[in-house]
């Protein structure tokens, strides 16, 4: 445990509370503390860039949400996101991965629930219209 202060693991600045939880995958294996991420404030500012993604061909959404992370965006907000639509039951944790002559970083969203329910479109539709998540404009 770090305690309350602000730190960065693998590229990632978070802060911890008065006290970190032991979290598992869905296979049971534990989820080291370097590899959580944590929920800070949610980011405010205005976007300068746009980036298009081309899914056509499908997109694996654990290296999707892993490369805009390594990109740039700001992991807490993410995990904020997640708290705000599910409090206390998904986590994030991020690694350093290497597919071929690729590195990456590889995302994954861990749910406390033993068994979670098959969501469809409208389901987390509903979800991100919680309280406190942020809005789109013109979408």
């Amino acid at each position: 445990m770090h305690g309350s202060h602000p730190h960065n693991h693998g590229g990632y600045s978070h802060s911890h509370g008065e006290y970190s939880r032991e979290i598992s995958t869905a296979d049971g294996l534990p989820v080291p503390e370097s590899q959580q991420i944590e929920a800070t404030d949610l980011w405010e500012g205005e976007a300068d860039r746009t980036l298009w993604i081309d899914a056509s061909q499908g997109a694996s959404g654990d290296m999707l949400l892993g490369a805009l992370l390594d990109a740039g965006a700001d992991a807490g907000s993410v995990a904020k996101v997640l708290e705000l639509i599910a409090p206390g039951l998904l986590h994030l944790q991020s690694r350093h991965v290497v597919r071929g002559p690729f590195r990456a970083v590889k995302v994954d969203v861990i749910a406390d629930e033993p068994n979670p329910p098959a969501r469809h479109l409208s389901d987390v539709e509903e979800l991100l219209e919680a309280p406190g998540v942020p809005r789109q404009p013109g979408i």
